[in-house]
């Protein structure tokens, strides 16, 4: 998503927020945009609302998570990841961001055990981690007139369509995308 694409991105989601203030979706996706514009205490204000609307949401958790580790708050990190882990115990990316958080407070042996973990579930590779990686958006279809966009999870974008037509409306890329 490029720095332009961002803000009408933000633009959009606060249409479908207007329109639909429980759609958590949207503030997951508003999220993504405000941690791609550099603005992550609203990354994770937007995060904790994602959270609020569905309170199983690994994803929110996980890059939540990220946001809380880029600003240096590994206590809340860790919690996030720990949360995410307790929905879904067999991702690896989810340890293996954890045992970052656990290296970054100096608490080796729970960093160890993390990154033990990741790898017997098949994570091989060393990892970039989780905060410099780019997040995934979620599948989201506007009710506003001017933001008539549809963003899949996997992050590859399509144009939403109407009785008309596809939309002319520019379609939402991939945080991070070229």
């Amino acid at each position: 998503m490029h720095l332009g694409e961002v803000g009408h991105a933000i633009a959009d989601y606060d249409k479908v927020i207007e329109f639909s203030p429980n759609y958590g979706d949207a503030y997951y996706n508003r999220a993504i945009a405000h941690h791609a514009k550099g603005d992550i205490d609203k990354a994770i204000a937007d995060f904790t609302k994602a959270i609020e609307n569905n309170a199983r949401d690994v994803d929110a958790f996980r890059l939540r998570g990220d946001a809380y580790r880029s600003k240096g708050d590994f206590v809340r990190a860790i919690a996030d990841y720990s949360a995410a882990i307790g929905f879904k115990p067999d991702d690896a990316t989810l340890y293996n961001s954890r045992a970052l958080a656990h290296v970054n407070r100096g608490e080796y042996i729970d960093a160890i055990a993390d990154a033990t973990k990741a790898a017997t579930l098949g994570l091989s590779t060393p990892s970039t981690p989780a905060a410099t990686q780019p997040p995934a958006t979620k599948p989201t279809a506007t009710k506003s007139a001017a933001a008539k966009t549809v963003a899949t999870k996997s992050g590859t974008p399509k144009p939403a369509t109407t009785k008309a037509g596809p939309s002319k409306e520019k379609t939402i890329k991939k945080a991070g995308a070229q």
